[in-house]
């Protein structure tokens, strides 16, 4: 199974960055100054980055899918079995340097020729199990070996109803949820002729965005929703046109009021 790379999660429990190839040296700051103090300092953050960062090897426990997985091995992928995905960055990947190098690009900034055995895009089989079913059957991921995977310690914080790291998915949402029904809860104070989105008055004179229909967020209201047309309450216009689209509103069009004096000449 090749891994899902869009996908970015970290537990609570503090993890280390882990390499599949040795840790590299410290890549430092570019335009750190020159002094005592700076080169300092510097290794300073040598020290810190190094603290973070570690190769993984077999035994570790790595993040996965929200829950915490032993190494079992790590396995180098074969040229003929590479999926063709990784073929292709490759190629690409080869083609650069040869582009750069054709245009006469120094040496040092181009680096030596890109080797498929070392390159940091190659397929790396890690073969991982469940720390609590140790005897349970491996799962085999691939990965470029540039993947990062957060490394645990052996002890972590999990869910003891779904098993997931923590935060779950499940604490996730009900901390979602609580911050609904206290938005709810406020909402339900505002005045009918209100703004829906930050609760106060629209003046008369001010520029207000009306939804026709049904008042989406304030059923209870026999008004439609207005906001004001104001860049502090953006947000909330944005939100409500979503929800509003998805409820058949777009078939209307959502309507800047005019000010009080055009609506009177009106």
């Amino acid at each position: 199974m090749i891994i899902n790379l869009d996908e970015h999660w970290n537990p609570r429990t503090p993890t280390l960055i882990g390499h599949i190839d040795p840790v590299g040296e410290f890549p430092g700051d570019i335009d750190e100054a020159s002094t005592a103090s700076g080169r300092f300092h510097r290794r300073v953050q040598e020290v810190q980055w190094q603290a973070k960062h570690t190769q993984v090897t077999a035994g570790m426990l790595v993040v996965w899918e929200r829950a915490a997985w032993r190494v079992i091995a790590i396995e180098e992928r074969p040229d003929d079995l590479w999926p063709p995905r990784f073929e292709a960055a490759w190629g690409e990947h080869h083609a650069q340097w040869l582009l750069a190098v054709a245009a006469g690009r120094s040496a040092r900034s181009v680096g030596p020729e890109p080797q498929r055995a070392t390159w940091f895009g190659r397929p790396v089989v890690i073969i991982l199990v469940s720390p609590t079913q140790p005897g349970g059957k491996p799962t085999h991921l691939v990965a470029p070996a540039s993947h990062r995977w957060p490394v645990l310690p052996e002890h972590y914080e999990s869910c003891v109803a779904c098993g997931e790291l923590a935060p779950c998915r499940h604490a996730a949402a009900n901390k979602i949820a609580d911050r609904e029904i206290a938005v709810a809860t406020v909402r339900a104070t505002f005045p009918a002729d209100a703004c829906m989105g930050c609760g106060e008055a629209i003046a008369g004179r001010q520029k207000a965005v009306a939804f026709p229909g049904p008042n989406l967020w304030r059923p209870d209201l026999p008004h439609h929703a207005r906001f004001h047309a104001r860049q502090d309450c953006a947000g909330w216009v944005d939100s409500y046109r979503r929800a509003w689209e998805s409820n058949g509103g777009g078939q209307q069009q959502a309507q800047l009021a005019l000010d009080a004096d055009e609506e009177d000449a009106a």
